[in-house]
């Protein structure tokens, strides 16, 4: 049985993407970039509650965060990246996006994380904004 590489699922009727969009999106973005295709991915859309406690669990911060991402090695490899669509819709007019491209920001920067892109220092997070950028464009085309 071949397992498809991507699922995506959704935890909130506010998603401003379908699945089948999501999954587009992740496929577009894994053909930029070719590490990322040796993954399955799983991609959860939730609510800024959900995220709350995901964040609190796994990395102690006891607030909403936008993007988590977790890579699963073994035989099987696979990243998790979650989604939280509240933090997309809030962060949207800030940064003068609409709520899709907001979170597609959070996708790519989610896979970026997977691949070793960090922003912990300002040429790091230079670095992966530069690349996040040039993929986002890429996709919208």
């Amino acid at each position: 049985m071949i397992r498809k590489r991507v699922d995506v699922n959704i935890q909130s009727a506010r998603t401003p993407l379908s699945k089948s969009a999501i999954e587009k999106f992740v496929k577009k973005i894994i053909m930029h970039l070719p590490k990322a295709s040796d993954l399955y991915w799983n991609i959860a859309v939730v609510s800024d509650r959900d995220m709350r406690i995901l964040n609190k669990n796994s990395t102690g911060d006891d607030c909403s965060t936008d993007v988590l991402s977790f890579l699963y090695q073994g035989d099987c490899s696979f990243a998790e990246i979650i989604i939280s669509i509240d933090q997309a819709y809030k962060n949207a007019s800030d940064y003068n996006n609409t709520p899709q491209t907001e979170f597609l920001t959070y996708l790519i920067h989610g896979i970026l994380h997977i691949l070793g892109y960090n922003d912990s220092t300002e040429p790091k997070s230079k670095r992966m904004f530069k690349k996040q950028d040039q993929i986002l464009a890429r996709i919208l085309q």
